[in-house]
């Protein structure tokens, strides 16, 4: 399944909990960067800082999971609100992800956003 990038006319993959993107998938890469790529064209990015299993499931191949990413350069005056975003990476490739933001970070040095994976039982 792919989402049509209405402004650069290219096509970005939606991350779909499909085979592949279990837990494991982002703990890997905890710490480390993502963009994400605004439809005005701007950016942002983020730092992973958390990526945990739900509690039915706490195995590295689960496939219900939350992620956390922290946007130092974000503040309650300009959050990115809830919606999908297209989330780069270097060895992810590119998703779009659904992002709620849940608050400051608790040093207050930014916002945090959540996704949530969850595939049917």
């Amino acid at each position: 399944m792919s989402v049509r990038n209405q402004s650069a006319d290219t096509e970005t993959p939606v991350l779909d909990n499909r085979p592949g993107f279990v837990l494991s998938t982002f703990t890997k890469h905890l710490d480390d960067r993502f963009v994400i790529r605004l439809d005005s064209g701007d950016s942002r990015s983020v730092q992973l800082v958390e990526a945990s299993a739900s509690p039915q499931n706490q195995s590295e191949d689960a496939t219900n999971f939350c992620l956390v990413f922290h946007d130092s350069g974000a503040s309650l005056a300009n959050y990115l609100p809830q919606a999908s975003y297209a989330l780069e990476h270097e060895q992810l490739e590119t998703h779009r992800l659904f992002l709620v933001p849940i608050g400051p970070s608790q040093d207050g040095e930014g916002i945090l956003y959540e996704a949530v994976f969850a595939s049917p039982t």
